[in-house]
């Protein structure tokens, strides 16, 4: 126990969430401490009543370039692929495959009767907003994966996100 402690009190963000059992860690606090570039945040909903988990992942490249705006990619609900995606959009890049890109992670709890008008208002009205002025996204579309097909065809009416289709 004593070195999984000092392991979990080295950890290089300050604000990192302390797992709730010593035995167990989720791929999101994996992803937090082995990677660089990225912040989390709590957003509260419009009407304050429901708290929303963001993660950001910035590029290798965005403290250097600090002229430059940088495409988004929005995951909703798919925490466990975090660190996949930021990693893997990370290599791409490098290898010119892909643009550099901001990628936004958004854990958001669903409201009785999975009503997507909810999450899709805080994420049009609060949440896009809130990411252009904390980090440099370059103006355009947004792409959009994951969430339930509900959550993403009323992203894609609403805020012209360019909704991702998993190729299976």
């Amino acid at each position: 126990r004593s070195d999984f402690d000092s392991a979990m009190n080295s950890e290089r963000k300050p604000s990192l969430p302390m797992p709730a059992s010593p035995f167990c860690i989720g791929l999101r606090e994996v992803t937090l401490r082995r990677l660089s570039g990225i912040h989390c945040h709590d957003l509260k909903s419009i009407d304050g009543a429901t708290q929303y988990a963001v993660c950001a992942a910035v590029p290798a490249s965005y403290e250097a370039k600090t002229r430059h705006r940088y495409p988004m990619v929005l995951l909703l609900d798919t925490d466990s692929l975090f660190g996949s995606v930021v990693e893997m959009s990370r290599l791409m890049a490098q290898t010119r495959e892909i643009r550099e890109c901001i990628v936004i992670s958004l854990e958001s709890p669903l409201p009785p009767g999975n009503d997507a008008q909810h999450p899709a208002r805080f994420i049009t009205e609060k949440l896009l907003p809130w990411c252009s002025d904390k980090y440099r996204v370059a103006p355009g579309p947004v792409s959009v994966f994951g969430g339930h097909s509900g959550l993403a065809a009323a992203l894609g009416r609403n805020a012209g996100a360019e909704v991702l289709q998993p190729l299976c």
